[in-house]
């Protein structure tokens, strides 16, 4: 789900302004001081800085509006405006007399207050609104685009809780709207989609300033896109393609710089991006504009980087009597995992990471770091997990203290077991899962790998190898991990239905080696090989394999 804010720079600043003061608001930034060097205010990263500079050039030389409220809007204060022709557009109007031959009145507009943007409280508010979601799902990440205004959260196995997924992005929306945020949320299979259509055209700096351009002073930007600017927008499962074609470039979070190179070359939307030759792309757009698009198709997992929680399920061991070996150390992690296993079930939520310090007398932290396929609750499954990393690190000096930390996700949906059947109760995903855990922790991520085919003609690469799980420790998700597991325990019953497999050589050989000679054919006689002869009980081909 992306919760999308609706201009929140400026929601964040009213919403520190007394009731009467918040109509017409305008945030500016100023250029930063100049020593060997730009050097931005603390409140300004360079990445912000960048972006404000590439989508408005007024603020390359000097101090330029950012964003406006509605009512500044209709004063005529607009984004990439400079701000000293932004303080003389917004002069409030006086009422005049009422006139013979006019029998109108100018309305009085309030006078804007103008004030300096600094997107780094942004983001801490963003932070602090997080904390309300986290009822509503277990891992909550913040937008890592320039100037955020939304937050992403990972509602896998959650919408059963609420009455469906609607139901629960229902409540939340209005759960905001009552503290005064005004939001909207989009629920889709995929962090790339769910920001598209929660930003239907793009940025919503970009997309403010596209629409000044119009010359339009009497509505302000939320007005477009009506049949996107909704409370709740749900796309079903596998149906985000087709919707995405009519969006715009900017909908699939790429820089603004091959925003602009793609609107010189006459592609506008994502459907004529979509049907580009992928392999001419990268020599025209940048890496991260290649990432994005294999993000937004679906070639390419993407995870939520999680926002730690303020009260984080965690528990502490100290004593004046140190753990001296292997056998005291697990006495220790077991008493830990208790108190974990213990808060998680009170919150009804599982683990995917166990992380624990452990503090040594010379003051040095031994990292202790135990991953989860799929959310446990159980004690004696995590303890497992932790013991297996625990045979692979060495301890030679004794441990004073541990402090251990759980990174939570949504359970996955309970299932009802049948008594009365030996096997109906066994689900091979969580078989599956079990054995990952093990294979994970004791031979790392990077050691177990899946196969999959690749359309290539060359026998040694037909097939290709990925890490079943992502080595990103920074990102949390589960959802990838799950169709995959589903995806190993199901049989594929297109490969049973095929009436005539073709059976490839596994390898080619790096040089021809003679068989027979054009005298006889190795198809139907016989032929040799390393000195013996053989004789063929059946043939097919030949066949040509070429690149």
């Amino acid at each position: 789900m992306c919760l999308k804010f609706r201009n929140w720079p400026v929601q964040r600043q009213q919403s520190q302004l007394p009731a009467d003061q918040r109509a017409a608001v305008a945030l500016y930034t100023s250029p930063p001081a100049q020593s060997n060097g730009t050097v931005c205010k603390p409140e300004i990263t360079e990445d912000d800085l960048r972006f404000v500079r590439q989508v408005f050039p007024s603020a390359r030389t000097g101090s330029a509006i950012v964003a406006a409220s509605e009512t500044a809007w209709v004063a005529g204060v607009r984004s990439g405006m400079p701000l000293a022709e932004a303080r003389n557009m917004s002069v409030p109007l006086r009422p005049a007399s009422r006139s013979r031959s006019r029998s109108t009145t100018i309305q009085p507009v309030a006078e804007t207050q103008f004030f300096e943007w600094a997107p780094e409280k942004d983001r801490d508010g963003l932070v602090e609104i997080a904390e309300a979601t986290r009822r509503f799902a277990p891992i909550v990440g913040l937008d890592q685009m320039p100037v955020s205004d939304s937050l992403l959260l990972d509602i896998s196995g959650c919408g059963r809780l609420f009455g469906g997924e609607s139901s629960l992005a229902e409540q939340l929306v209005k759960r905001l709207n009552c503290q005064g945020w005004q939001c909207s949320a989009v629920i889709s299979d995929s962090v790339a989609t769910a920001w598209a259509f929660a930003h239907p055209r793009g940025h919503f700096l970009t997309t403010e300033q596209r629409i000044a351009t119009r010359g339009t002073r009497s509505a302000p930007p939320s007005t477009e896109d009506a049949d996107w600017d909704l409370p709740v927008v749900i796309i079903p499962p596998g149906q985000s393609k087709h919707w995405l074609h009519p969006l715009p470039v900017a909908a699939a979070r790429i820089p603004y710089s091959d925003i602009q190179t793609l609107s010189q070359l006459g592609i506008l939307n994502l459907k004529q991006l979509f049907g580009l030759p992928v392999e001419d792309l990268p020599s025209r757009l940048s890496a991260v504009t290649m990432q994005r698009l294999h993000q937004i198709l679906g070639v390419e997992d993407e995870s939520i980087t999680a926002i730690p929680e303020a009260n984080p399920v965690s528990a502490t061991w100290a004593s004046e009597f140190p753990a001296t070996n292997r056998d005291e150390i697990r006495q220790v992690l077991a008493y830990l995992i208790d108190e974990i296993a213990e808060q998680l079930q009170r919150r009804a939520v599982g683990a995917v990471r166990i992380s624990c310090k452990l503090k040594q007398e010379s003051g040095e932290i031994m990292p202790l770091i135990g991953d989860v396929v799929k959310p446990l609750q159980s004690g004696p499954e995590l303890f497992e997990i932790l013991n297996l990393r625990l045979d692979n690190i060495r301890v030679d000096k004794p441990i004073l203290s541990a402090h251990m930390t759980a990174t939570l996700a949504a359970l996955p949906v309970a299932r009802q077991k049948d008594l009365f059947s030996v096997s109906e109760h066994v689900n091979p995903a969580e078989e599956l899962s079990a054995v990952l855990n093990r294979l994970t922790n004791r031979l790392g991520k990077a050691a177990v790998l899946t196969a999959k085919p690749d359309n290539n003609p060359t026998p040694e690469n037909a097939i290709r190898l990925r890490p079943l799980i992502s080595e990103d420790s920074k990102a949390t998700t589960t959802r990838d991990t799950e169709f995959r597991i589903q995806e190993l325990v199901t049989p594929d019953r297109s490969i049973s239905d095929r009436t005539s497999p073709q059976n490839h050589p596994l390898c080619l050989l790096s040089s021809p080696v003679k068989i027979a000679d054009s005298q006889s054919s190795p198809l139907t006689s016989n032929f040799s090989w390393t000195g013996q002869t053989h004789a063929v009980a059946a043939s097919r081909g030949p066949e040509r394999i070429q690149t």
